[in-house]
């Protein structure tokens, strides 16, 4: 469709989008999951219609009343989280588990435009040496940054990733960062599990048999010192804890698709710890940013498409088919 284009208010830096990447959730959303009706957890029932795009980068064109931080010009990826900035996590510098987080891209419209206006604060700035596209991957890979350091793993650590989207990529770029070994990478699709490969990452294709006894066969038990769970496979829980070492971490990423029935008692037995992670601190999105360019994740990236050409990329992806993709809005990027 087309809008008018957003003017910077008070405060917002106005920015041509130059890559705006697709995440699992914004396919969900596309589809409409459960996860997005009223009263759930992710409920954005009042804030449609919406333009989506919560992962993108581009130049600015213009700013806003009071901005001096950013002139025109400038390249900047988005931070796309919006915390209330007055609660204990806000403080904290955790506004990803703010008493009342917003998102650009969910509750504001997003990236899946020419222009956008974002708040000042959400914008950092990018040198010349990072691409655009690489850029607009910073949220999955600051998502997977935060995810590592919740499992305080150290080097040498044997890791396992369910789920090799870019979350579960950028899990193991930030895990190997972090001097981790991935031991394996779990999915159905044959299109990731080729990715997943030519990433360097030996792979189980868990679409097939008994996954927990698969799983055993291939690494055995008490054998991995980390797993991190970025499918929402709700068998993911019962088919990992057996592998897990002692006192060790599962991570779990991903939105489950569905409530999860696991028997704990070996859990609490072998005091292992199963810890949510959403989203990244103010502090893991800085560390994302320094990081990104030397990790590897770049040669995970999709495949550039116009905005002309999305609508019938999402409609792959809601059907569990295509690769993944980054959405370009105003063509392809300058070189």
């Amino acid at each position: 469709m087309d809008a008018p284009d957003p003017a910077p208010g008070p405060g917002e830096v106005l920015i041509r989008v130059r890559a705006s990447g697709v995440c699992g959730s914004d396919v969900a959303r596309y589809v409409w999951s459960r996860n997005y009706e009223a009263g759930a957890a992710k409920d954005m029932t009042e804030d449609l219609p919406r333009i989506l795009g919560h992962e993108f980068a581009g130049e600015v064109v213009g700013v806003g009343e009071g901005v001096d931080t950013f002139a025109a010009h400038d390249r900047v990826v988005v931070q796309n989280i919006l915390g209330c900035g007055r609660c204990p996590q806000c403080h904290r510098g955790m506004p990803n588990v703010c008493d009342n987080r917003r998102t650009i891209g969910v509750h504001r419209d997003g990236g899946y435009a020419e222009l956008c206006a974002v708040p000042e604060v959400n914008c950092s700035l990018i040198g010349d040496d990072i691409s655009f596209h690489l850029a607009a991957a910073l949220q999955p890979f600051a998502v997977a940054t935060n995810a590592v350091h919740l499992a305080e793993i150290e080097p040498g650590a044997r890791v396992i990733v369910w789920g090799l989207g870019p979350i579960g990529l950028a899990t193991a770029a930030a895990a190997r960062e972090r001097g981790a070994a991935i031991v394996l990478g779990l999915d159905v699709s044959p299109v990731r599990l080729a990715e997943a490969e030519a990433f360097g990452i030996p792979t189980l294709d868990v679409g097939k048999g008994d996954t927990a006894t698969a799983l055993l066969a291939n690494i055995g038990a008490r054998s991995i010192d980390a797993a991190f769970e970025a499918a929402g496979a709700p068998e993911s829980v019962a088919a990992t804890l057996p592998v897990l070492r002692k006192s060790g971490p599962m991570v779990l990423i991903g939105n489950m698709r569905e409530r999860i029935d696991v028997d704990l008692m070996p859990l609490i037995m072998d005091q292992q710890r199963l810890i949510g992670a959403r989203s990244y601190s103010l502090e893991m999105w800085d560390v994302a940013v320094r990081t990104i360019g030397p990790s590897g994740f770049e040669t995970t990236l999709g495949e550039e498409v116009s905005i002309d050409d999305a609508i019938e990329r999402f409609e792959k992806a809601a059907a569990g088919k295509g690769s993944s993709f980054t959405i370009m809005p105003n063509g392809p990027e300058p070189r």
